[in-house]
């Protein structure tokens, strides 16, 4: 468990265990979620992905009014959960990911949460 002392004073390593107890929760509760890293160092970033349906991406996008980004990886098509306050669901930060391009801003990692 990480300390708040310590997530005061490294928020990278805050936003890293924010996005692996959202995994682990997930993988609890029967998912599968993938966990994506994003750039190298100081600069790298942690998003939970989960696979999506088009059905279902419209669903989300229908009730949350916000466009769903999808991502294909291989065989599998991930939507974005990411903790951000002012992110919806499948949504995920213009830095990171560029939609319109279908391109990663930096070099990523993906692999199964486990």
């Amino acid at each position: 468990m990480i300390s708040p002392s310590r997530a005061l004073e490294d928020k990278k390593g805050d936003q890293q265990a924010r996005a692996e107890l959202l995994a682990k929760l997930l993988a609890a509760s029967g998912e599968r979620p993938f966990m994506l890293k994003h750039g190298a160092g100081e600069d790298l970033y942690f998003i939970v992905m989960l696979t999506t349906t088009d059905l279902e991406a419209g669903r989300i996008q229908k009730n949350t009014g916000k466009p769903v980004v999808t991502v294909t990886a291989g065989k599998h098509t991930l939507m974005a959960l990411q903790l951000e306050p002012e992110l919806a669901v499948g949504e995920l930060q213009s830095t990171y990911y560029e939609a319109k391009r279908k391109r990663w801003s930096a070099t990523i990692s993906l692999t199964r949460f486990q």
